[in-house]
């Protein structure tokens, strides 16, 4: 399902244009339908951004593990600001499950389509929009029942019910 999403978004295989940051287990190399630079999200320190001929910097599930993904896309859109033919695509587990090592944690399911929305607008305004929530309530909650997604049927991993994303993507238009 991310695979196809992610090919039918970068839609170009030349190497050398697409940037990943934070990539994770929705994007990663296996993933993609080509192979792209990829680095950690950037933390404390200065990132000094993509390349400037890189048409797609892709914004992994990396960020669901960060302290403060708001800040994180806040400075990676202050980076990209100058490059005018960059666009960004962002996907999100839908249900990112987060560490709460001091209860009560309240970020335990921070990325859905509305609060991704929200996120995604505050760093990069009105150039933003949801492309794709993928996923179903089965898909959504299967890890949480103890369900494998490889024991789970093709036509069920498939099925979309907006209602209960498992990945949530959204990109910047011109």
């Amino acid at each position: 399902m991310t695979r196809q999403l992610l090919a039918s978004c970068l839609n170009t295989g030349e190497a050398g244009i697409c940037h990943v940051l934070g990539p994770g287990r929705l994007v990663g190399e296996d993933s993609l339908p080509f192979p792209c630079r990829m680095d950690p999200l950037p933390g404390a320190t200065d990132w000094p951004g993509p390349e400037p001929d890189c048409q797609w910097l892709v914004i992994g599930d990396g960020l669901a593990s960060l302290d403060d993904p708001q800040a994180a896309l806040a400075r990676i859109a202050q980076t990209i600001a100058s490059l005018p033919t960059t666009r960004v695509l962002m996907v999100l587990p839908g249900t990112a499950m987060l560490p709460d090592d001091e209860p009560p944690c309240p970020r335990r399911w921070l990325f859905s389509a509305v609060s991704g929305n929200a996120m995604a607008r505050a760093a990069f305004g009105d150039r933003i929009r949801l492309l794709a929530s993928l996923g179903n309530a089965l898909t959504a909650s299967a890890e949480l029942l103890g369900l494998a997604a490889d024991r789970l049927w093709p036509d069920e991993l498939e099925k979309n019910d907006p209602e209960y994303p498992m990945v949530v993507a959204f990109a910047t238009v011109d």
